[in-house]
């Protein structure tokens, strides 16, 4: 590391179309923090996402008109890029309509270019920058206090439970009563504490996914049957309807499972009487699903805080089915993760509809996005990340006498394994051919080398298991960061599959 990497600095990205605009800024900075300041300012936005892959930034400062692209899709392109990093908006004219909008998606203010003053920008940067901490060790918080809740929670439920079933003596009737409702209030809390446990880990990027090809049709079928019971109690009826008989896509099955259970029971929630209707189709680069319910709906000012932490909509005091108001913030999480879109349409009074989008992801680009991700979060929390890559070396004689399901089955069961037997940690992809790789994060280079020799057991062990006498010459190669390449660039270089 460099002596000016060690040095204490405010690392600012300026994304602005107008030279002068830029040497504005940099004389203000200057006047206001001295020698505190590292300003990088770059005309496209193309270039300021490059640069975020390689570089650790504090804040950002954003026009919405750049030389390649204009408009709010500059905040949103951003701010799903790095949600984490303070990010503020510039702009030529007061609108207080657009800067509600921006501010209320995550937009930490709206600036107006012709105010500019020192005092005012170094009020906004330092604030910023220490309401970031702040979040952050709130953050940490939730997570740990939650995750010291959840083991007590479940030895509480056992023993309720164990009690209800008389395995202790018998209990009257008053008894099962009021530990029915204990049991209640015992789940609830495990939901809060779950979910509280799943937006930590998704703010700290800590979420793994562990991609498949999955039928999004049969996969709506299931969630959609596991609600049967209530739909029926309810009296509330749920339609589907397919574009075709399968749609396949390449998903975390588990994580989209979640989501489309909290959109469904969403709908369900609010819709006291009527019909839910869930929608499958193909577009030529995304699968979409609309999740359409005839409920209360939403107000619009509701509709802009929606995918917020914390909100709860439609809910009135007493009795009835509670939220945390954190099922869709980690359902917007888990959909942003697979690069896809979760947005919502709704009308007070005439119902809402919900669409999820995921793209048709190859296993060869989600394969690529996925080292690519590992990389980037590496560089910037500065931690070691090794990677061990193997290669079927006569892979035709494999393909020729192995169908493509079976061989896609193969591959999802030898990802489980290697976790299973290695470390949960691990993340396993493949280019759904002959390329396969094992990601570890946190792991140098000399415990990958180590690791790499039983990686290749496992995988000769599973071949053999899986197709008998079909035996493939492995070739095993350990890529390490930094060792092998300090930017995102010189460590796909090295890798060599792409």
């Amino acid at each position: 590391m460099s002596e000016e990497s060690k040095k204490s600095f405010i690392a600012i990205l300026l994304l602005e179309n107008h030279r002068e605009d830029i040497q504005r800024f940099e004389v203000l900075l200057a006047e206001i923090l001295g020698q505190e300041f590292r300003l990088k300012a770059l005309t496209t936005l193309q270039e300021g996402l490059d640069f975020l892959k390689q570089n650790k930034v504090d804040v950002i400062l954003a026009s919405l008109v750049l030389a390649d692209q204009k408009g709010e899709s500059i905040f949103e392109t951003l701010h799903k890029a790095v949600p984490q990093i303070p990010l503020f908006i510039v702009g030529d004219a007061v609108n207080d309509a657009l800067a509600l909008k921006l501010v209320g998606r995550g937009a930490h203010d709206y600036l107006i270019r012709s105010t500019f003053s020192g005092t005012m920008l170094s009020r906004v940067l330092r604030y910023a920058i220490e309401r970031k901490k702040l979040e952050r060790m709130k953050d940490e918080f939730i997570g740990t206090v939650s995750h010291e809740l959840r083991t007590p929670l479940t030895i509480i439920r056992e023993s309720v439970s164990q009690i209800m079933d008389q395995l202790y003596g018998p209990v009257n009737k008053d008894q099962t009563f009021v530990m029915g409702m204990t049991l209640d209030g015992i789940d609830r809390l495990i939901r809060i504490v779950n979910d509280l446990l799943d937006i930590s880990k998704l703010e700290a990027g800590k979420v793994r996914l562990h991609c498949e090809y999955l039928d999004m049709v049969s996969l709506v079928q299931s969630v959609c049957r596991a609600f049967s019971a209530k739909t029926r109690n309810q009296g509330v009826k749920i339609d589907t309807q397919f574009s075709a008989a399968q749609t396949a896509c390449y998903a975390d099955r588990d994580k989209i499972t979640q989501v489309l259970t909290n959109l469904i029971g969403n709908a369900l929630k609010f819709t006291e009487k009527g019909s839910i209707h869930v929608r499958v189709g193909e577009q030529p680069e995304e699968v979409l699903v609309c999740v359409e319910d005839t409920g209360i709906g939403l107000t619009e000012q509701e509709l802009g805080g929606l995918f917020q932490k914390f909100q709860q909509f439609g809910r009135t005091a007493g009795p009835g089915e509670k939220g945390t108001g954190l099922g869709l913030a980690i359902s917007k999480g888990i959909i942003d993760l697979h690069h896809g879109r979760l947005w919502a349409e709704s009308q007070l009074g005439k119902g809402s509809r919900f669409y999820l989008s995921l793209p048709k992801h190859t296993a060869r680009e989600f394969f690529k996005q996925t080292v690519e991700d590992n990389l980037r979060q590496a560089i910037s929390r500065e931690e070691p990340l090794s990677l061990v890559l193997m290669t079927l070396k006569d892979f035709d004689r494999v393909e020729a006498s192995v169908n493509p399901q079976a061989w896609a089955d193969f591959l999802q069961k030898l990802g489980r394994r290697l976790q299973q037997d290695l470390a949960r940690s691990l993340e396993f992809v493949h280019n759904g051919r002959q390329v396969l790789l094992a990601i570890m994060p946190k792991k140098v280079k000399q415990n990958a080398l180590m690791l790499s020799g039983r990686i290749h057991q496992i995988l000769s062990q599973a071949l053999q298991e899986q197709f008998g006498g079909l035996h493939s010459e492995v070739l095993v190669k350990v890529i390490a960061y930094p060792e092998d390449g300090e930017t995102l660039e010189a460590f796909i270089d090295k890798l060599g599959v792409f």
